[in-house]
């Protein structure tokens, strides 16, 4: 009978011994777990039934209740009215909002701000019942508020013109991420003035962005992603990552040739580029050590004569991850060593290839095989993911047969020269 009571006295006494560290000790255990992992501590024992409310962590309010808003305003309203802790580390809110949710939304950001947020992301996207609602973001909501503790702002899915933006940059003199996704009413915007602390500005889907200036001088990471602009560029010396889309590439690229020279790491985004005689000449990317290149809906000819100029004007590349999908002409034939390719590529620096969105079809063994042969000094590894690039494509590809493509991989590595490390990636499944 005693033993069987020892396990629950062992219990009882670690209880004990938690119990009695302080509760500054307690309240910094719990505010290194997420919201709902905080709130599951009330059960260990009567002292820490309300701990989780004065934690400084991370408040996230993720689709608790998908396309139930009133449901998803309670919870969060809830949190914040028993909430006693006098900072935070982040607040994030993301799921679709009505018309109605304005006001709320506002004494959220207010109460975010109050208690000294570090980092605030937003994305109200619209539910289907109030398609045309978004959460409009004013200079109103950051009046009489801390402004020196916050150091990364996302918002996606926002009303926001460039004069508001422009004032958060006035206003958080710490900001060092800023990023704007899918922020309608976005016309003009300017970065500049005293943002000595910005690192790191994203800009994607921006539809009605015309014009934008960027003359921050401590910026090292820039992604632009939507229509062509005029302006880009004034004074960014630190910019070393970059992020573009196929419009950047046409438009933009001879002009910024000087900072892309310096760029160490660089993501090209060429889906659905249908005509490769508007490809711009590269300037030589000198510095360059990463490269990813998404590219779509074209043929395995046109991606290898890409990837051939691509790494021609990058002598230090060390890591290129293509991701492709939908290449024209792919069908299911048996796997055998391809011909040589007119496209000869080979490269002394490159030390790993990450080929993703490898389904297994005959122009993807094709291009893994073209891709073993990159390595000039026969050593390398050559990583080959089977798996949906994104959700979408599992979501658009419903055929898309992980099993097969992995099976199709392990076909390819009697054919891979002995020097290359060739690795599958393993899949969730």
């Amino acid at each position: 009978m005693d033993s069987d009571l020892r396990p629950l006295k062992k219990c009882r006494w670690l209880e004990s011994r938690i119990d009695a560290l302080p509760e500054d000790v307690l309240i910094s255990i719990v505010s290194h777990l997420n919201l709902k992992e905080a709130a599951k501590t009330s059960v260990i024992s009567r002292s820490w039934r309300y701990l989780w409310t004065h934690t400084t962590g991370v408040f996230d309010f993720v689709d608790s209740i998908p396309k139930h808003t009133q449901q998803n305003i309670d919870w969060v309203n809830q949190v914040l009215n028993v909430h006693k802790g006098s900072t935070l580390d982040e607040f994030k809110v993301s799921f679709g909002i009505s018309a109605e949710s304005s006001e709320v939304i506002n004494k959220w950001i207010k109460f975010a701000l109050q208690r000294r947020v570090k980092r605030l992301l937003l994305d109200f996207r619209c539910t289907e019942s109030s398609a045309s609602a978004k959460f409009s973001v004013t200079t109103h909501v950051f009046t009489n508020c801390p402004l020196g503790s916050l150091t990364c702002l996302h918002l996606k899915n926002v009303d926001m013109t460039g004069t508001v933006v422009e004032f958060i940059l006035l206003s958080f003199p710490l900001l060092q991420v800023l990023h704007l996704n899918s922020v309608s009413s976005l016309v003009r915007l300017k970065i500049a003035g005293p943002s000595r602390y910005l690192r790191c500005l994203k800009i994607k889907h921006c539809s009605s962005l015309h014009s934008l200036e960027v003359h921050a001088v401590n910026i090292v990471s820039f992604a632009y992603h939507g229509p062509t602009v005029k302006k880009f560029f004034k004074k960014v010396p630190r910019l070393v990552e970059a992020s573009v889309n196929k419009d950047f590439m046409i438009e933009n690229i001879d002009k910024f040739s000087g900072y892309f020279s310096r760029l160490e790491s660089l993501k090209l985004d060429l889906q659905d580029w249908d005509d490769m005689m508007f490809l711009p000449e590269l300037p030589k990317l000198k510095k360059l050590k990463y490269l990813k290149l998404s590219w779509s809906e074209n043929t395995i000819e046109d991606f290898m004569w890409l990837c051939t100029r691509l790494l021609g004007a990058s002598p230090l590349l060390q890591r290129f991850v293509p991701k492709v999908s939908d290449i024209l002409g792919n069908e299911d034939k048996d796997i055998i060593m391809p011909q040589e390719s007119i496209f000869f590529c080979q490269h002394k620096r490159l030390k790993v290839i990450e080929l993703r969105g490898f389904r297994g079809y005959t122009k993807d063994v094709e291009l893994a095989f073209w891709l073993s042969a990159v390595f000039s000094s026969g050593v390398g590894t050559l990583v080959v993911d089977p798996c949906p690039i994104s959700p979408l494509d599992q979501h658009q590809h419903e055929e898309w047969d992980i099993e097969k493509a992995v099976s199709r991989a392990q076909c390819i590595q009697k054919f891979i020269p002995v020097g290359i490390k060739f690795v599958i990636k393993p899949t969730s499944s």
